[in-house]
């Protein structure tokens, strides 16, 4: 089954998303090949009558006027991505919603549930969008790609396509939700970190290359010795020095009623500097 319904969410508020941040998303499915969805959210800032307030500070103007920016940049920003999803020749749909601020990332998570892959950017003035990509990843049951503005400006392929694998299930879950994009994937190298913790070790890869192989997947096993160093660290250098297209992996997560204690390298690839966009799932 092909990625065919991708959504790409596009921060407006405070500061919108980089034109480069929105050309990245719109590459990525364009090589995916689906059709993407654009959404924005409009920022709504509800303001109880304070008459003090509004009298000190006019508190109710203000929230109105904030109100406005955040509507004139939705529809800068839906103008801009139509005419570059056109431009690059990618099917596309606008989407723009309204929720409060601290509201966006449930937003985004629920309209994912209805898509095949979710895209978040990340960086920029207001680094909210790693509340989104990690609402998406954990409350929408879709994977998320995520990038940042400082991955390097070339054109999007799958030439080289790395999947993560430690043998766990959330391992497992980033191959199933990956397997259209392995499919694409001109070399596909199933990377294992050695050492990091028990029973990791290059054993657990041979049944991954048989499963790739049922599918139709070629894939090469890759064992990466930890040696002291993190496994979000590992596989940035990796991917950075092999000039990787795509980074598969699985995330871990632990819930405490909302809030999440994240694996370190599932928050490294939320914080790290990436070369490469990484798709997670969970």
């Amino acid at each position: 089954m092909a990625m065919t319904d991708i959504l790409l969410h596009i921060d407006s508020y405070p500061e919108p998303a980089s034109p480069q941040s929105v050309a990245r998303g719109i590459a990525i499915a364009g090589v995916l090949g689906g059709t993407l969805t654009g959404l924005v959210a409009e920022v709504a800032f509800p303001v109880r009558s304070n008459h003090l307030a509004d009298y000190l500070i006019d508190l109710t103007g203000l929230a109105r006027d904030e109100e406005g920016r955040s509507r004139r940049q939705c529809d800068e920003i839906l103008i801009a991505f139509a005419a570059a999803a056109g431009a690059a020749g990618v099917p596309y749909e606008t989407l723009q919603s309204r929720a409060q601020l601290f509201d966006i990332s449930g937003n985004v998570a629920s309209a994912a549930r209805t898509r095949d892959l979710c895209i978040v950017p990340l960086g920029g003035t207001y680094d909210g969008q790693q509340d989104v990509a990690r609402a998406v990843l954990f409350d929408s049951g879709k994977p998320v790609i995520v990038f940042d503005d400082a991955i390097p400006d070339r054109a999007q392929t799958l030439d080289l396509v790395v999947l993560a694998w430690d043998g766990s299930r959330a391992a497992a879950r980033a191959m199933a939700d990956a397997m259209p994009i392995l499919k694409q994937a001109g070399e596909v190298r199933v990377v294992t970190v050695a050492g990091d913790k028990p029973g990791v070790d290059a054993d657990r890869s041979v049944d991954v290359l048989r499963h790739l192989a049922g599918h139709g997947v070629k894939g090469v096993a890759e064992v990466v010795p930890a040696q002291g160093e993190g496994v979000g660290q590992i596989l940035s250098t990796y991917v950075a020095k092999r000039h990787v297209d795509l980074l598969v992996m699985g995330a871990f997560g632990h819930s405490r009623v909302r809030d999440f204690i994240l694996g370190g390298a599932t928050q490294h690839m939320l914080s790290a500097t990436m070369t490469a966009p990484v798709m997670l799932s969970h």
